[in-house]
C-alpha cells in the first residue's frame, strides 16, 4: 500500500513537462519494441540462418519472447525512474530499481527455460542431427533439474526483493514437509537418475526384466513407458526398474542360433562326414554369420536319427532380419542334405502289444 502511495505521489507532484516527457519515453520504448519485431528481429534471423553454426539460431529464437517482455518492463521502469528522480523520491527510486532487478531475473529465467525445455529448439536439433543415436534420456532429465533450480532461485530472489523474508524461511520448512509427503515420487526421481547415469538402455531399445519385455518408448522423472510385443503400453516406476535385472537385447552385437539337426539313420558315415563338413563351410562363408564360434558335430546316435549339433552366432540383431537369416540357413542345410541323398529323420515311437491269453 505504501509503494502504491509513493507511485501516486510522483505523478501528482511532478511538473506537467516531466509527465509529458515520461509519456514520450514510455511510447518511444514501445515503438522501439514494434520496430524490433518488424525490422530488427527479421534481419537478425536472416543473418543467423546464413551461418553454418546452428547455435546462434537456437539462442536467437530462445531469446525473442523474453526480450519482448523485458522491453515492456523497461518501458515502465524508465518513466517511473525519471519521475522519481525529478522530485528526489528515494523510496520510488529504490522501488524502480527492485522492479528492474525482478525484470532481469524473469528475463534470464525464461531464456534459460526456453533453452532447456524438452521441446526446445536445441533438443529438436540434437534429435534430428543424431537421428536417435544419442541417449535421448539425458536431455529431458537435465532439463528438469535445470528448470527446477532456475525457478526456485528466481522465486527466492523475487521474494527477497519484494521483502518476503519469511517466505524464504518458510520455503525450506515446507520443502522438508513436501519431501516427506512425496517419498515415492523422490524415490522414482532418484531411480530415474540412476538409469540416466548407468545408461542400461535408451529410448527405442528392446529390454527385458523379470516382469516385462518390450521396447522403451519414453522415460520421465517418475516412470518409464515400455511397449510390449503384444502392443500394450506398460508404465513402470523408475524406482522399481532401477532395482531390476535389465537385459538390453538391442545393445548386443550378435545373436545365437543353436539347434539339433536329426538326419535319417541309414546315412552312411562318409556321407555324414561330408554333410557336416559342407554345413560348417557354408556357415563360415555366410556373410551374416560370425565365424569366431561355429560348431557342427555329431552329438548323439539315436534309434530314430543321427543328431548333429549346430551352434553359431549371426551378426544380425534386428528380430525380423534375424528370422530371415535363420530361414536362409535352414534352406541351405536342406539343400546340402538333398545333394547328398539324405534327409531329415522323422520321429517315431515303438509300441509293444502283448498278446493276451484267452
Amino acid at each position: 500500500m505504501e509503494n502504491l502511495q509513493d507511485l501516486i505521489y510522483i505523478f501528482t507532484h511532478n511538473k506537467p513537462r516531466n509527465l509529458i516527457l515520461s509519456i514520450v519515453m514510455f511510447i518511444s520504448i514501445l515503438l522501439f519494441e514494434k520496430l524490433l519485431l518488424k525490422y530488427i528481429l527479421p534481419t537478425i534471423r536472416k543473418l543467423v540462418k546464413s551461418t553454418k553454426n546452428t547455435l546462434d539460431d537456437n539462442f536467437q529464437k530462445s531469446l525473442e519472447n523474453p526480450i519482448r517482455l523485458f522491453i515492456i518492463f523497461f518501458s515502465i521502469y524508465i518513466p517511473i525512474r525519471f519521475l522519481a528522480e525529478s522530485i528526489n523520491q528515494i523510496n520510488t527510486i529504490n522501488l524502480s530499481y527492485k522492479f528492474l532487478k525482478i525484470s532481469i531475473v524473469i528475463f534470464l529465467a525464461w531464456s534459460i527455460c526456453n533453452l532447456t525445455l524438452q521441446n526446445s529448439i536445441i533438443y529438436k536439433n540434437m534429435k534430428n542431427k543424431n537421428e536417435g543415436k544419442v541417449n535421448l534420456i539425458v536431455f529431458p532429465f537435465m532439463s528438469i533439474i535445470i528448470r527446477i533450480i532456475v525457478i526456485v532461485i528466481s522465486i527466492a530472489i523475487i521474494a527477497r526483493e519484494l521483502g518476503f523474508t519469511g517466505f524464504i524461511a518458510g520455503l525450506g520448512i515446507s520443502g522438508l514437509a513436501f519431501a516427506l509427503a512425496a517419498q515415492d515420487t523422490f524415490s522414482n526421481l532418484f531411480g530415474g537418475f540412476a538409469i540416466v547415469l548407468d545408461k542400461p538402455f535408451s529410448i527405442g531399445d528392446w529390454i527385458q526384466t523379470n516382469d516385462i519385455e518390450g521396447v522403451v518408448e519414453d522415460i520421465t522423472f517418475r516412470s518409464t513407458r515400455i511397449r510390449t510385443f503384444a502392443k500394450a503400453l506398460v508404465t513402470v516406476p523408475n524406482s522399481k526398474l532401477a532395482n531390476s535385472n535389465i537385459t538390453n537385447w538391442t545393445q548386443r552385437n550378435s545373436r545365437r542360433i543353436t539347434f539339433i539337426l536329426p538326419i535319417v539313420h541309414n546315412t552312411k558315415s562318409d556321407i555324414l562326414r561330408k554333410i557336416i563338413f559342407e554345413i560348417e563351410e557354408m556357415l563360415r562363408n555366410h556373410e551374416k554369420v560370425n565365424d569366431e564360434v561355429i560348431i557342427v558335430s555329431l552329438e548323439q546316435l539315436k534309434k530314430s536319427s543321427l543328431d548333429v549339433y549346430i551352434y553359431f552366432y549371426t551378426n544380425i540383431v534386428d528380430f525380423l532380419e534375424y528370422q530371415k537369416v535363420k530361414e536362409d540357413i535352414n534352406i541351405k542345410i536342406l539343400e546340402i542334405l538333398e545333394e547328398n541323398n539324405s534327409s531329415l529323420a522323422q520321429e517315431f515311437r515303438y509300441i509293444y502289444i502283448d498278446k493276451l491269453n484267452d
